[in-house]
């Protein structure tokens, strides 16, 4: 298939619904987190599926609509056309560095929109009807959005007059709302190639020993799981290393190898090679042992193996660890809303029919940056490096010929130092669960027991004795991609789950990580022992974004001028309402004056001859008692700020001073 731009411009104010309000906004339309607008990859091709379908209708063509956009409930045929989310143009400039806006999203949301109310009027009356008021927030015109679309040559020339003939998307698009253009561009230069120059020489390298995986979110990703809703489709949090494992497979059969030959049993499952699970930013699940009390709103850390007489709860998240500091690192998920319309496409909008219906998919967000490690021998290491890239763009998850699972991948061969720990008899240690870990008993079942734990750890760790736990459980369920078929749901002991052991003997040099009961291959079964602090607890630090103006690019000048100006009102009007303890003195009937004076005239030179104009007046002398006028009778403007601001703001945060004076005499 063959990379084109898709280029959709908003000619009219546009609502493309999703799916969701708030209490002011009846529809909004979809937003980033961020707060950039995006047009969902799946909306886009509902659209020119449409459009196929009366391009077809107008010329009469051959063309199986089926062919090019597939058949719904069926996501594992082998996709013809791929179709990404668009998003506003200059995008790809900031997109890893995105995530720095959040706090400016609502901010960026009404630069690029505009909220609109609209009423239903009675015919009898002709007034409003009770309770028809609707606010809906849509799209400003003559916003461009850029998407990638591939597509195999034979079907270019029919989306070609698709994109031409489609004119209108998004709600209410017969009362002039959602007029848009869309067109088609060639990429000339490939920036992202599927795949690029291998892993350098693994023979390079001394005591190579592990691959490093760094998996970074371009779209959202759908790591489908059922948790309880049979509408929504949930997601993992972690990409495990089944899933890699998967990916890798892929690479290696379009690259040549062989899965009938021996390297691809020592490589993929003789179990020399293990596929660790991706996490976010190699964050680790916090020891379950690590509480808060349940009334403490700053969430300090506890020890409940030590605490006595208070309700408590696990903290529960995720942390890493950047420069010696610990930081939570809970990996972000969204969740999206979908429609399926009926057969008869031609009633515009969703049906009740039983082929039609709503389901929401909840997706980790792009920008998101997971890492692990594959870890095995030189020598089988050696043989996976010929088949894979130091560099690719693929999909993974559900549903990822239609806005989710594009993904980057980067592959970095590595030596790991393996630190190790004696262990000493009557000491005690601390066993905390890296990943899930899945048991067999002595009769060969999958189990959680706490005596076969001890079987597999008295292999490595010699005689001990358990002191105190903090153990959670789980379930593992995995997929066969070739077999389109679940695994049963194997139960296991939940990552973070820990065990405070005392030694009965001795034993030196052990890893001070190591693998303990089954599918090890898959990144399951690691466990860390580490010295037991019992007065040891972490400290967590926040990460502070960067400003916001200095990771906007030139396509984004007017954004950028937007948020530099409100952000200065915002101060404006922070500091009108710590000034207001000033002015108490003044009644309503001369803020009344003020409020007139400061809504109709146009400059500071209008506000000071109006002021002049009253000299001798009550009211005049009231202001120059307050310290609004100075002895001279001018206007004080540097009550609220010492600097030189534009009169708009200026004028806006001193109607807030006086407006909110009023409420407060009232």
């Amino acid at each position: 298939m063959k990379k084109y731009k898709l280029i959709i411009k908003t000619l009219s104010p546009t609502l493309i619904g999703s799916g969701f309000g708030s209490t002011l906004i009846d529809t909004d339309t979809e937003f980033h987190s961020s707060g950039f607008p995006i047009i969902r990859a799946r909306t886009i091709k509902g659209l020119l599926r449409e459009s196929a379908m009366e391009i077809n209708e107008i010329i009469e063509t051959e063309q199986s609509i089926n062919d090019i956009f597939g058949e719904g409930n069926r996501d594992y045929t082998e996709h013809k056309l791929r179709i990404g989310n668009a998003y506003i143009q200059g995008w790809d400039g900031i997109k890893d560095v995105i995530h720095k806006l959040n706090r400016e999203s609502e901010k960026i949301k009404e630069f690029y929109s505009q909220v609109i109310q609209q009423t239903s009027i009675d015919e009898k009356s002709e007034i409003a009807k009770d309770s028809s008021l609707r606010s809906y927030r849509l799209l400003k015109p003559d916003l461009i959005f850029e998407s990638t679309i591939e597509v195999e040559d034979t079907f270019k020339p029919f989306l070609d007059n698709a994109c031409l003939n489609l004119r209108y998307a998004g709600t209410r698009r017969n009362r002039g709302w959602g007029k848009i253009s869309v067109s088609i561009k060639e990429i000339t230069k490939e920036i992202e190639s599927t795949i690029l120059k291998p892993i350098i020489d693994i023979n390079e390298i001394e005591d190579l020993n592990i691959i490093s995986v760094k998996v970074t979110t371009v779209d959202p990703v759908v790591l489908g799981t059922q948790i309880g809703d049979q509408n929504t489709v949930n997601s993992q949090v972690d990409i495990s290393g089944n899933h890699v494992r998967g990916i890798i497979i892929q690479e290696y059969l379009k690259n040549g190898g062989n899965s009938d030959n021996k390297d691809f049993f020592d490589i993929f499952f003789s179990g020399n090679v293990r596929f660790g699970n991706l996490r976010l930013n190699n964050s680790e699940a916090l020891p379950l042992h690590y509480h808060y009390e349940k009334t403490d709103q700053e969430k300090k850390c506890l020890n409940v193996f030590t605490t006595e007489d208070k309700i408590t709860k696990p903290i529960g998240q995720k942390f890493t660890t950047i420069d010696n500091s610990l930081y939570l690192a809970n990996p972000k998920l969204t969740s999206y809303f979908h429609n399926t319309r009926s057969n008869d496409r031609a009633a515009g909008r969703s049906t009740k029919d039983a082929d039609g219906g709503i389901f929401y998919y909840e997706a980790l967000t792009g920008g998101q940056v997971f890492k692990g490690v594959i870890e095995g021998d030189k020598t089988t290491l050696s043989k996976l490096a010929t088949y894979i890239p130091s560099l690719l763009y693929t999909q993974i998850g559900k549903s990822r010929s239609t806005q989710y699972g594009s993904v980057k991948i980067e592959f970095i061969p590595s030596k790991n130092t393996v630190s190790k720990i004696n262990f000493e008899e009557g000491k005690l240690y601390l066993l905390h669960l890296i990943s899930p870990t899945i048991l067999l008993n002595q009769n060969g079942f999958y189990t959680c027991d706490e005596f076969s734990l001890k079987t597999y750890l008295d292999t490595v760790l010699g005689k001990f004795e358990i002191i105190n736990k903090a153990v959670a459980y789980s379930k593992i369920e995995q997929y066969n991609q070739i077999w389109k078929n679940k695994s049963g749901k194997y139960n296991a002991l939940k990552e973070g789950s820990v065990w405070v052991i005392r030694a009965l003997t001795s034993k030196n040099n052990i890893e001070q990580k190591f693998l303990v009961g089954e599918f090890n291959e898959q990144g399951l079964g690691k466990i860390r022992i580490s010295d037991y602090l019992e007065n040891s607890l972490p400290t967590f630090k926040v990460s502070l974004a960067d400003e916001y103006v200095d990771i906007l690019t030139q396509e984004f000048n007017e954004l950028k001028e937007y948020l530099v100006k409100e952000s200065k009102l915002e101060n404006l009007k922070k500091s009108a309402l710590n000034n207001i303890s000033k002015f108490e003195i003044l009644n309503n009937h001369q803020l009344a004056r003020l409020i007139n004076a400061f809504e109709t005239q146009n400059s500071r030179a209008d506000i000071q001859n109006f002021c002049n104009k009253l000299k001798g007046k009550s009211a005049h002398n009231q202001w120059m008692k307050a310290r609004l006028l100075d002895p001279d009778g001018k206007f004080n403007w540097h009550i609220i700020s010492s600097k030189e601001i534009e009169w708009q703001s200026e004028r806006e945060a001193y109607l807030l001073l006086f407006r909110t004076m009023r409420k407060n005499n009232n």
